[in-house]
C-alpha cells in the first residue's frame, strides 16, 4: 500500500512536471510568434522601400526615355511636339512596367502568404504533438 501512494505521489509530480513544461512550451510559442510577427514587419518595411527604391529608379528611367523620345521626336517635327506613335511607344512602355511591378508586388505577397501558411502549420504541428504527449503521459497514470 505504501509503495502505491508512493508511485501515485511520484506520477502526480511528473504530471505536474510536465504540464508546468507544457505552459513553458505554450508561453514559448507564443514569444516565437511575437518575434515572427516583428521579423516580418520589419521584411515588409523593408520590401517596401526595396519597392520604393525600384520604383524612383523605374520613373528615372521612364524619364530618361521620354526626354531621348521628346528629343527625338522635336528632330523629326517641326512643331516640337512628340508624335502621336512616340506617345503610344512611352504610354505602351509605361504601361508594361507598371505591369511588371504590379506583377512582382504579387509575387511578394503569395511567396510571403506561402512561408507564413508554412510556420503556422510547423507551430501547430508541435502544439499538437505536444498536446497528444500529454494524453499519453495522462493515460498511461490514470
Amino acid at each position: 500500500m505504501e509503495e502505491v501512494k508512493c508511485i501515485k505521489e511520484t506520477t502526480e509530480q511528473e504530471l505536474k512536471g510536465n504540464e508546468l513544461q507544457l505552459a513553458l512550451n505554450e508561453a514559448s510559442i507564443q514569444t516565437l510568434e511575437a518575434r515572427i510577427s516583428i521579423i516580418q514587419d520589419e521584411i515588409s518595411s523593408v520590401g517596401s522601400q526595396v519597392e520604393g527604391l525600384k520604383m524612383f529608379d523605374l520613373n528615372a528611367k521612364i524619364r530618361k526615355f521620354q526626354e531621348e523620345k521628346g528629343l527625338n521626336s522635336q528632330e523629326k517635327s517641326s512643331i516640337g511636339t512628340m508624335a502621336e506613335p512616340d506617345r503610344q511607344a512611352v504610354k505602351k512602355v509605361v504601361t508594361e512596367v507598371e505591369l511588371r511591378a504590379l506583377e512582382d508586388i504579387l509575387a511578394h505577397v503569395a511567396s510571403q502568404t506561402t512561408k507564413e501558411e508554412q510556420e503556422y502549420m510547423a507551430e501547430e504541428n508541435i502544439q499538437n504533438q505536444v498536446q497528444k504527449d500529454i494524453l499519453t503521459f495522462r493515460g498511461s497514470f490514470l
